[in-house]
C-alpha cells in the first residue's frame, strides 16, 4: 500500500511530523518496555498472572491489528470520486482507527509486562497522536465542513460511540 498519495484529492493530509513521530514513538516505547522488563526492572508493576495477562493482551492486539488493517485498506485502496467523508466500516465508530490501533498494540504489550516507564511513553505517544488527530480533523473540517462535523458526532475520536447523538 502506498501511503504517500499526495496527488490524491480524495483523502485528507497528514502532518509532516506524522510518520517520523510514529516511528520514534513506537521505537521508544518498545525500547523502554524491553529495557525495563528484561534488564533494569526499575518501574515494573508486580502483576504476574500470565494466564490472565496473555489472553487479554492477545485480544487487545488482535482488535488493534484489525483496526489498523481495515483502516489503511479503506483509506488507501479505495478511491472516492468525488471526495467524501469516510464513515463506513471501522470508521463508523472510530475516526482514527489506525492511530487507535497503534496505541492499543502498545497497551496490549504493556499488559504482558506492566512498566511504569513504558506507560509514561504510551502517554507521550497518546499526546502525539491526539495532536496529529486534531491537525488532521481541522483539515477535514475545512475540506468537508458540516458533513465532517456531523460525522464527529457519531464516531468517537479514540473509542467507539455506540449510541446515536440526540436529534
Amino acid at each position: 500500500m502506498a501511503h504517500h498519495d499526495h496527488d490524491r484529492n480524495d483523502i485528507g493530509r497528514e502532518h509532516p511530523a506524522n510518520h517520523p513521530g510514529q516511528i520514534i514513538g513506537a521505537l521508544l516505547f518498545f525500547a523502554v518496555q524491553v529495557a525495563d522488563n528484561f534488564f533494569f526492572r526499575l518501574t515494573l508493576i508486580p502483576i504476574r498472572n500470565m494466564y490472565l495477562q496473555i489472553p487479554i493482551a492477545a485480544v487487545i492486539i488482535i482488535i488493534a491489528v484489525y483496526m489498523i488493517r481495515t483502516g489503511l485498506t479503506t483509506v488507501f485502496e479505495e478511491r472516492r470520486d468525488p471526495p467524501e467523508v469516510i464513515s463506513k466500516g471501522v470508521f463508523s465508530r472510530v475516526r482514527h482507527p489506525v492511530y487507535s490501533g497503534a496505541m492499543m498494540i502498545m497497551l496490549g504489550i504493556l499488559v504482558t509486562g506492566p512498566s511504569g516507564a513504558a506507560f509514561g511513553i504510551l502517554v507521550l505517544n497518546f499526546i502525539f497522536y491526539n495532536s496529529m488527530a486534531s491537525y488532521e480533523e481541522s483539515l477535514l473540517i475545512k475540506m468537508f465542513g458540516n458533513e465532517y462535523l456531523e460525522y464527529m458526532e457519531t464516531a468517537g475520536r479514540w473509542l467507539p460511540k455506540f449510541r446515536k447523538p440526540a436529534a
